[in-house]
């Protein structure tokens, strides 16, 4: 009995390698296509500017939170919501489902821009400013944003050490989540730099 078993064994093996063989397997003659990858051609010299203007006015964001001034982080947030909003996605050269994706994130990032403006909350504040710059970091690199380097850099002690990103223009640290209190806190992550 236990040789009957052992021909069935080798046989389901033997069977199951020949129909991998011929069935699934490649040949070496046959090119295999990946398909190709999301790309962005050229992009219109109004996009370009467009998304600086919304890096710029992030920065200015991102500046008044390091000073924990309420009043001008609500009036950032408010001209970094409508600065995102502004940028023409329709003028980005690439394929259709990038442009809907990059739309995505642009709209994602200007309701939590809206939010930052409408609440009272530190608390909230800077959770909707986390959110805005991983998205908006997502974005650029979506884009493929040549405008210049745009660092992102991490704070893990913010939140209670869970950890929190933020965009910057250069590399030294001015850490939006804790200010003066612990202003050079953080590292930098990654960072978006295509080249023109």
């Amino acid at each position: 009995m236990p040789r009957k078993i052992l021909m069935l064994l080798a046989v389901v093996i033997i069977g199951g390698g020949l129909t991998y063989y011929f069935g699934f397997r490649h040949s070496d003659d046959e090119a295999t296509t990946a398909p190709a990858p999301l790309q962005v051609s050229a992009v219109s010299d109004s996009f370009s500017v467009s998304v600086q203007r919304a890096l710029g006015e992030y920065y200015q964001l991102t500046e008044a939170f390091v000073q924990k001034d309420s009043t001008a982080v609500n009036l950032r947030a408010g001209s970094f919501a409508a600065s995102m909003q502004a940028i023409a996605m329709q003028e980005l050269k690439a394929d259709s489902q990038l442009i809907a994706l990059a739309a995505g994130i642009q709209q994602g990032i200007a309701t939590e821009a809206t939010a930052i403006a409408s609440s009272s909350d530190w608390t909230k504040k800077y959770r909707s400013l986390q959110t805005i710059s991983d998205q908006f970091f997502d974005m650029l690199r979506t884009v493929q944003y040549k405008g210049g380097k745009v660092y992102q850099q991490h704070c893990p002690m913010a939140f209670d050490n869970a950890g929190a990103n933020w965009l910057s223009q250069q590399s030294a640290i001015r850490n939006p989540y804790f200010g003066d209190d612990m202003l050079d806190c953080g590292e930098n992550r990654d960072s978006v730099n295509f080249v023109q």
